[in-house]
């Protein structure tokens, strides 16, 4: 894997211009589908659809490599060769994809003078955000199990199995396209495609807001400077793209006249994009069920249940049970479980981690949803856009009223049941400020524009700074180094590391960016979370001895570093230490930790199972 990334490593700026190639080739792959069908004719109707095209190429990889990478045993020689296809694709392309986006199409005739303008804003604010996005990878989720996933399908051709990462388990197609990436030299071309969702909400908003009131351009910037944004574009967590793509079934089911000989078509790319959403990550089942019950409810109206039922059978078959059926051989996961957990319970420590998942956010008031409640938050917060749920007009139609009935429903089943994290809150709040736009408010005042301009021109020196601090890291080594020492949390201890033992040394770890070591790790996660305590006790040891870790990989302090009671034992002599070898880094500069020190461990695997308490 390290020969695959060494030239983007070492020179970034390859990296870059690799992510932009490929992402030219999802944009041509998005043509060629439109010229086998109907699909442009029907996304005309709700949005410009130059601005679709790369999701169209995006989703259609994912449908059919997700298939492929599960139960094929050459799938690795397949995705190889659809990576370098896409990779040549885009390079055939790089002209004709300039001229039918939003650089070319929107910045013709621009004034130096006129860049106040909204209109303009909304290209630089989208422009800024998909150049953040090819900054080097920094998050923790990222660094943990997404970029693991993608490696060890780039490396193997095959998603992991392992009982020991439960994160892990979280992980789905989204990944697929990060492998992508990481086949043709890149990393940052994951976090492109979660940012290039939103040109999709773009290429949707110039077409419904077309000879509606001015103030519309406000309100998009509003939705677009959401502080949570520049959390979600800056990440390769397969979420931002899915959320954005979510507008195009809540577009075709609201926003546009239903024509006869397209029905069929709208019902088909409407349960793709849902289904699909659902298998990436499992919080999209929310939604997937609202939109779900509005196709039906539908179908039932304008009378053609049969092709919906019939329809839906054949696309569960084609993308929902394969994934199914692989995770209940490979986990023993029930599948009528699988509906209602993300993870198999059956395992000891799931269901603590499960209820650690749904836990995420319970402390959150309304308040900090709007605004953050300190520097530290910045990004945790969804800005005024949260203002639009006592604006829309929701008693106008019959079409509004349902649109408020499934906003109401997912808030009030999110808050009892599910995460209450401000980015899960974003998907709606992008239905209800498209909804206030579409069908209009019942209330306005210059003094409510002024509040939304203060987001607006606030996030100007949020995006300067993250463009300073992190994508200066596509440039050059040094600097994209400066930035993953002061930005990506365990890089330094991992380098120190790494540099100690050998590369095909197994280690134990107590750090979660364990894609710095790939598939070279034990993760602690499954002692955390009480695995070790229930009835898959002897799995997890049995599977231990198997992998047999040389060292123990922790972090911290004074003379007691971090190590599990568990394992105390199982834990021999010091074989190296480091003072202060990192610091708990973050994107957010104010939220620098202490620095840490690094110690490395023999791990006495040869003591199994007696050792392990």
């Amino acid at each position: 894997m390290n020969s695959i990334l060494f030239y983007s490593n070492e020179q970034p700026i390859i990296g870059l211009v690799l992510s932009l190639v490929l992402f030219f080739g999802t944009y041509q792959l998005g043509s060629i589908i439109y010229r086998f069908s109907k699909i442009e004719k029907l996304f005309s109707n709700f949005s410009d659809p130059d601005y679709l095209k790369s999701a169209s190429g995006i989703i259609f990889l994912i449908l059919i490599l997700n298939p492929i990478l599960l139960f094929f045993p050459n799938s690795k020689v397949f995705l190889i060769f659809v990576s370098f296809s896409l990779l040549f694709l885009g390079l055939l392309n790089i002209l004709k994809f300039s001229k039918n986006l939003i650089i070319y199409k929107e910045l013709d005739g621009i004034k130096l003078g006129n860049f106040y303008k909204d209109k303009y804003l909304i290209i630089f604010y989208i422009i800024s955000l998909l150049l953040i996005s090819l900054s080097p990878n920094t998050d923790a989720d990222s660094l943990d199990y997404h970029l693991r996933t993608a490696k060890f399908l780039a490396e193997y051709g095959k998603f992991p199995q392992n009982i020991f990462h439960f994160h892990e388990r979280l992980s789905g197609p989204g990944e697929i396209i990060i492998a992508i990436g990481l086949i043709c030299g890149t990393e940052s071309f994951g976090s492109l495609v979660q940012a290039s969702g939103l040109l999709v909400l773009y290429g949707i908003f110039k077409k419904i807001s077309l000879k509606k009131e001015k103030e519309n351009e406000l309100y998009f910037l509003v939705l677009i400077t959401a502080p949570v944004i520049f959390f979600l574009t800056s990440i390769s967590k397969p979420q931002l793209f899915f959320i954005c793509t979510s507008l195009i079934v809540f577009s075709m089911n609201f926003f546009v006249k239903e024509k006869q000989n397209l029905i069929n078509l709208r019902i088909i790319i409407s349960l793709i994009i849902i289904f699909i959403s659902y298998q990436v990550k499992f919080s999209f089942i929310l939604s997937s069920f609202c939109f779900f019950t509005v196709i039906f409810y539908k179908s039932i109206k304008d009378k053609y249940f049969k092709n919906f039922l019939l329809i839906s059978f054949c696309l569960f078959i084609i993308i929902i049970l394969p994934p199914m059926v692989w995770k209940y051989i490979n986990f023993d996961f029930n599948i009528f479980e699988q509906l209602v957990s993300p993870v198999p319970l059956n395992l000891s420590g799931m269901e603590f981690f499960y209820k650690y998942l749904t836990a995420l956010g319970n402390n959150k008031t309304f308040y900090s949803y709007l605004i953050p409640d300190n520097i530290l938050n910045y990004t945790n917060s969804l800005g005024f856009g949260i203002l639009f749920i006592f604006l829309f007009k929701f008693y106008k139609n019959n079409e509004t009223k349902i649109i408020f009935l499934i906003l109401l429903f997912f808030v009030f089943i999110s808050v009892i049941f599910g995460q209450r994290t401000e980015r899960f809150f974003y998907e709606p709040l992008i239905w209800i400020i498209f909804s206030s736009i579409y069908f209009g408010i019942w209330f306005k005042t210059k003094y409510l524009n002024y509040i939304f301009r203060i987001q607006v021109y606030a996030s100007i020196f949020i995006i300067i700074f993250s463009l300073a601090t992190l994508t200066s890291g596509t440039i050059t080594k040094n600097l994209r180094e400066h930035v993953l020492i002061n930005n990506a949390n365990g890089y330094s201890l991992y380098k120190w590391a790494n540099s100690k033992i050998n590369k095909d040394d197994i280690i134990f770890t107590l750090h979660r960016s364990i894609s710095y070591r790939f598939d070279k790790t034990v993760h602690f996660e499954f002692i955390n979370f009480r695995g070790l305590n229930g009835h898959s006790r002897d799995k997890y040891i049995s599977e231990l001895k198997i992998r047999n870790p040389k060292y123990l990989l922790t972090y911290g302090n004074g003379e007691k570093p971090r190590v599990p009671k568990e394992i105390k034992d199982c834990v021999g002599n010091l074989i190296y230490f480091k003072k202060n070898v990192g610091r708990h880094a973050s994107r957010n500069p104010f939220r620098k930790g202490n620095y840490y020190n690094g110690y490395l461990y023999e791990f006495r695997s040869d003591l199994l199972p007696k050792c392990i308490k």
